[in-house]
């Protein structure tokens, strides 16, 4: 156990870090490899009572660039090869230029089309048993709404 600092209101006891961090199989100190939430996704895609792994990409919030998502999707594909169990790319959103500038004061005017097929190419070379959009919509549909989602993909069809 260890005691965090802090105002007394604010203080608690709490667990120590899991095992897993900074000692994943990848051995990287980077967050999202290194066990900061709380898991080691290759050590846990092993145990015996896990079916199927599943992860999720939102490289606009995790100040990360399509390249990397595409090799955090490779990473993931080969964690499930080694396993032999299918790996789900749960949920993943790539902002409108506009939305990206307004969370992250960063500017990419790469399409989300260009990108999420990337994505879904990747996936399937992969062998990623699943994959799904944040949100999409059929055109006309979510500018409708009061709060239009900022992952939404539109379609014509």
């Amino acid at each position: 156990m260890s005691t965090l600092a802090g105002p007394a209101s604010l203080r608690s006891t709490t667990p120590a870090p899991h095992p897993a961090y900074n000692t994943c199989r990848r051995r990287s100190n980077l967050w999202a490899y290194a066990g900061a939430d709380g898991g080691d996704f290759d050590h846990e895609l092993s145990l015996p009572n896990t079916d199927f792994g599943t992860f999720h990409s939102y490289p606009d919030y995790w100040s990360k660039t399509v390249g990397w998502t595409e090799q955090w999707i490779r990473d993931h594909g080969e964690a499930g090869r080694k396993a032999g169990k299918p790996v789900v790319h749960e949920e993943y959103g790539w902002l409108a230029p506009g939305k990206r500038q307004g969370y992250t004061g960063k500017s990419d005017t790469t399409p989300r089309t260009e990108v999420l097929s990337k994505w879904q190419a990747i996936s399937l070379e992969e062998k990623i048993s699943l994959e799904s959009v944040t949100a999409c919509s059929v055109l006309g549909v979510a500018e409708s709404l009061p709060t239009p989602n900022s992952w939404v993909s539109y379609t014509r069809e």
